[in-house]
């Protein structure tokens, strides 16, 4: 293991090797990016399902779940328990698609964890500087 601040390649960057971007610019532009993805392509193409599964992945999105848009009444006074709670027996009762309450749920969940930062933020306060109120 090497120490802060040096390297385990002492001869270090290689003179012209510039960021990643700019290589991939150039191989572009050069025609060797085109001449890679034949290559590729005839690989996936000659039975290689790693290379088909490369091109696939790239070229197709993964399918997702549109569901319609659907509207959602929750009980603003409720607790985020509840609504969670709600939005999940909407989706068993199927009155809003699953992947709609699912999205809905984490949504809360991130809520949730917003509120307990700001809830932790307030206690610090008031242990360093007193009541707040």
């Amino acid at each position: 293991m090497s120490k802060p601040g040096t390297t385990n390649n002492p001869s270090g960057r290689p003179v012209g090797l510039g960021p990643v971007a700019t290589l991939r610019r150039e191989m572009l532009a050069g025609g060797k990016l085109e001449a890679l993805v034949d290559k590729v392509y005839a690989a996936a193409l000659a039975g290689d399902m790693t290379a088909a599964r490369l091109l696939l992945d790239r070229a197709l999105p993964a399918l997702r779940t549109q569901a319609a848009p659907v509207h959602v009444q929750l009980d603003p006074a409720a607790t985020l328990t509840a609504r969670a709670e709600a939005l999940l027996m909407a989706a068993a009762a199927g009155q809003i698609p699953s992947c709609t309450a699912a999205e809905l749920i984490r949504s809360i969940s991130a809520v949730t964890g917003i509120e307990q930062a700001d809830e932790l933020r307030h206690r610090m306060d008031v242990l360093e500087h007193g009541d707040l109120a």
